[in-house]
């Protein structure tokens, strides 16, 4: 398992599943144990987050315009109240996306956050998440909630906690049509994954 506590990745199945599929969950487990960030030995559920987040950068590809020059930072917006703690500010220290710093950004519901690469909506505006939504249509902007029903709406990942377990479905239609290239790695550990195509 990848983290020693109540909340674990996606990747941590029960054993005696059947042996292809073990293997497969063992392959990505290794896969995302080789990407994650340096987390306390039992870590919460926003510290799992954080990690899931930094993932995200990795491996979704921005196009051209929305990153122009080789020394543009990926800007990880926070719209609303900040439920990481200082998780998601370590890894921003330490860590770098595609070979670019991280630089995280805070934003109110009703604030231009349009410069943002990836952009988490916290549950403090939940009421407020498909007015944000319609304002970044069409924008090449990661969008990432918890808010049940986010990728139903328009958003790109919505996290979900199962069983104590953090899980994550992809919208790939939306983020297809906005100009996101997600991994199949990425999309290979998701819990569901939209695809119209």
């Amino acid at each position: 398992m990848i983290f020693h506590g109540h909340f674990t990745t996606p990747l941590c199945e029960p054993a005696g599943r059947e042996a292809g599929r073990g293997m497969k969950t063992l392959c990505l487990t290794i896969f995302f144990l080789l990407t994650a960030v340096n987390l306390i030995a039992r870590p919460g559920e926003y510290e799992v987050k954080a990690a899931f987040l930094f993932n995200f950068a990795r491996f979704v590809e921005w196009p051209a315009k929305a990153l122009v020059r080789n020394g543009d930072p990926i800007v990880i917006g926070i719209v609303g109240d900040d439920p990481f703690g200082d998780a998601l500010l370590q890894i921003a220290k330490e860590q770098t996306a595609q070979g670019r710093k991280i630089e995280i950004r805070y934003y109110k519901a009703d604030e231009d956050c349009s410069a943002s690469h990836l952009l988490f909506l916290s549950r403090s505006v939940a009421a407020q998440t498909e007015e944000i939504l319609q304002r970044l249509q069409g924008r090449p902007i990661l969008t990432v909630s918890e808010k049940e029903g986010f990728v139903r709406q328009g958003g790109v990942i919505e996290f979900a906690l199962v069983e104590k377990t953090v899980r994550f479905d992809i919208n790939a239609t939306i983020a297809m049509q906005v100009g996101l290239k997600v991994s199949s790695k990425l999309l290979a550990v998701a819990r569901s994954v939209i695809n119209s195509s």
